[in-house]
């Protein structure tokens, strides 16, 4: 399990970007550095192959909410862009929505698959974008209420 901590660790070395931090060029979203997020991913997952897989389990169904993912727009933002304030809403829904143990659950998965639109997916996606190297959100109107939401969104569940 050290080991994978080390790794988890490592993937975000080097990083200035702070967790639920904001794009600033026009609101633009920008995406994760890909080693880092499948570092984070790969790192979890060996510490729950070490803890026992059997611990994690599916809980309920999580809901479709393809809103909260316009948090990871990588254009420019603005009406057809970012975020609004009802999209950062339904961000802390599917975050608020899903145990840790369905998030960790779906990092888990993702690191041996794919993602969809679930509140689990999303809230685990939050969770990875938030902590990887570069990672920032997009917003539809940058000021400093929505970069607030954004930032809570991120760190209510104390990762």
């Amino acid at each position: 399990m050290v080991g994978a901590a080390k790794k988890i660790a490592k993937a975000n070395d080097g990083s200035e970007v702070k967790i639920g931090e904001v794009g600033a060029a026009a609101n633009q979203g920008t995406a994760a550095n890909q080693a880092s997020v499948n570092g984070i991913a790969d790192g979890m997952k060996e510490i729950v192959d070490a803890g026992g897989k059997g611990a994690l389990k599916a809980g309920a169904a999580a809901a479709d909410n393809k809103e909260a993912g316009k948090l990871f727009g990588g254009a420019a933002a603005g009406a057809a862009g970012g975020a609004d304030d009802n999209d950062i809403g339904k961000a802390a829904a599917a975050v608020n929505a899903v145990s840790g143990e369905q998030i960790l659950k779906a990092i888990v998965d993702a690191a041996g698959g794919g993602m969809n639109n679930s509140s689990d997916k999303i809230a685990a996606a939050i969770v990875l974008r938030g902590m990887a190297k570069d990672g920032k959100f997009s917003l539809a109107n940058q000021n400093d209420a929505q970069k607030a939401k954004v930032k809570s969104v991120v760190h209510q569940r104390r990762w």
